[in-house]
């Protein structure tokens, strides 16, 4: 069997009395513990001599274990040796198994054992391993980040700013450093001989200067100032000259960079000095190295394109001076071809802004149409605003009962040479899900040749929209409006010859709309709602009258019959 994990437990009294009975109460934790079956012990717990050694064989799914725990006594100490042993576990990731185990078993032995040693974890060992690369790479890539960025903004002599601490640091592990690599021993390692956490006070590092000042100046010359107290005044009256967090670093790193950096050390700390590690343990010291590390390549990306050389901005400079020149020249020539052909060159935003002009004047015109038939309510025309895209432009509703047409429009738009673009316009009805067409309307791209005998532009096709396409539309739009839409003033019009003719009560009451103002107050429940103004939508409490069956403002009462004025003005003077 092969050792996975290995501790002892060390005890100065004696804890177990009876070692039997404490392996039975062992394997029962275990198997209450849930990290073994009863079934799966292949045999049970045995001594193999006179000194207490007991060996615990079970299996989980396909892996054999073993679990060995030897007592041994020397002079004062009681000591229990653990072992967990298999020969085809695989230790991985993905296995967790191991992980519980050895918990389960640590926690066991803890209640009689106060103190415990690790002596060995496969595991741990693992894990540390697999972090370990990881940890060297973003930490020298912290290092390649500050020394790109301080030689940039400082030059070579950046070094001379940092604090005296981190340089005293360096200079005592100079000597030793030259000598393990003479190969490199010409090349500048300075960042390469400080800790990790130099470089979180190199990050956060605050350049101080004497304040010149007249209130200090008397301080440091007052009479019989000693030494000592001289040193501790130059100390208090320095001031910050320069924060390298805020004007270097933070422009390139996000805000949490440094409590991030922090974490990273503690936990490089953690696994360089070889400390124990689980797999919870695992994951977040993996988080925190993948935050670091995407912090860094992003700052390393960002100081590239922000910190560039001489060589880089005149390069840029030069590509940017000849674009603009060949945009002035397009510009130019575009400027000239619509000057002497007459022909206007439009992109696809200008093409919709032409289209959405178009349609929004023939709205306006179809309002104005209908300018008189208060009955209707027209939206505010709403601009489409993507290209090839579909939306809703505006919308119609009858005040009276509610109905409701939305007005969608969709373009398929071409900005080159001799193409065509269209605005389609359709409806759909209040609650229909599917939308009917209306018409479209055209947009045709002009075309323009140079005519080398006349020396001038020449239009081979004009551009613009078709007029006739948006008279269609507008004409569609007001037999649609008209169809679509009940005008309940026309229906009471044409009702009323015979009313006279045959007979009845007049459908519109005598009485001027409370809203409105208009006497448009229908009473026919076969035409709409009781009260409700054929002008404007409003809906008046009326209630016919209990004696003459005429109606009137008011709403009747449980008490007393409702009369109307004239009939209450007759019963007061009776």
């Amino acid at each position: 069997m092969k050792t996975l994990v290995e501790f002892v437990a060390v005890a100065e009294e004696k804890v177990v009395d009876n070692f039997d009975s404490y392996m039975m109460e062992f394997q029962n934790f275990l198997v209450e513990s849930g990290v073994i079956d009863n079934e799966s012990v292949d045999s049970q717990f045995y001594s193999l001599t006179e000194v207490p050694f007991y060996v615990i064989d079970f299996h989980s799914e396909e892996f054999i274990w073993e679990i060995e725990i030897g007592f041994s006594t020397y002079e004062n100490n009681y000591e229990l040796m653990v072992s967990i042993q298999s020969d085809n576990y695989i230790i991985c990731l993905e296995n967790d198994y191991l992980d519980r185990l050895k918990i389960v078993v640590k926690n066991f032995i803890k209640t009689k054992h106060k103190t415990v040693f690790w002596l060995y974890d496969s595991e741990s060992e693992f894990l540390a391993t697999k972090l370990y690369p990881r940890i060297f790479k973003v930490e020298n890539l912290a290092r390649k980040f500050i020394t790109m960025v301080m030689n940039r903004k400082f030059g070579i002599h950046w070094w001379k700013l940092v604090s005296l601490k981190i340089q005293e640091k360096h200079k005592s592990r100079f000597v030793g450093y030259k000598a393990i690599i003479d190969n490199f021993k010409d090349v500048d390692e300075r960042l390469m001989s400080i800790d990790t956490g130099d470089l979180l006070d190199i990050l956060s590092n605050k350049v101080m200067k004497w304040e010149s000042s007249e209130e200090n100046i008397m301080e440091l010359t007052q009479p019989n100032l000693h030494l000592e107290n001289l040193a501790k005044i130059l100390q208090r009256q320095q001031v910050v000259y320069s924060d390298w967090w805020q004007t270097i670093f933070s422009p390139l790193l996000p805000e949490s960079f440094l409590n991030d950096f922090n974490i990273f050390e503690l936990n490089r700390n953690h696994i360089a000095h070889n400390k124990l590690i689980d797999k919870s343990a695992y994951n977040n010291i993996l988080h925190s190295i993948d935050v670091v590390q995407e912090a860094l390549l992003r700052g390393i990306q960002k100081m590239s394109s922000e910190l560039k050389s001489e060589e880089v901005r005149k390069e840029e400079e030069f590509e940017l001076e000849l674009l603009l020149q060949e945009e002035l020249m397009s510009d130019r020539i575009l400027e000239l071809k619509e000057s002497e052909s007459g022909v206007t060159t439009r992109n696809s935003n200008q093409i919709l802004a032409l289209f959405n002009d178009k349609l929004s004047q023939v709205y306006d015109s179809i309002e104005e149409s209908f300018r008189f038939s208060e009955y209707l309510n027209f939206s505010d025309y709403t601009e489409l605003k993507i290209c090839n895209s579909n939306s809703v432009v505006f919308e119609i509703e009858n005040k009276i009962d509610g109905y409701v047409i939305s007005f969608e429009a969709n373009t398929d738009i071409n900005d080159y040479e001799g193409s065509q673009s269209f605005l389609y316009l359709g409806y759909k009805k209040d609650g229909s899900p599917s939308i009917e067409e209306i018409g479209r309307v055209s947009y045709t791209y002009g075309v323009v040749e140079f005519d080398e005998f006349q020396g001038t532009y020449m239009p081979v096709q004009m551009d613009g929209i078709s007029e006739y396409d948006l008279s269609r539309l507008g004409k569609r739009l007001i037999d649609l409006i008209n169809t679509e839409f009940t005008d309940y003033k026309e229906i009471v019009e044409s009702s009323k010859y015979s009313i006279i003719k045959d007979g009845g009560s007049d459908p519109i009451l005598d009485l001027l709309c409370e809203e409105c103002g208009e006497e448009w107050i229908c009473v026919d429940e076969n035409i709409t709602d009781l009260g409700k103004c054929l002008n404007c939508g409003e809906i008046n409490e009326v209630t016919e009258c209990e004696r003459c069956g005429r109606y009137d403002f008011g709403s009747p009462c449980d008490d007393e019959p409702f009369l109307c004025d004239d009939c209450w003005n007759y019963y007061k003077e009776e």
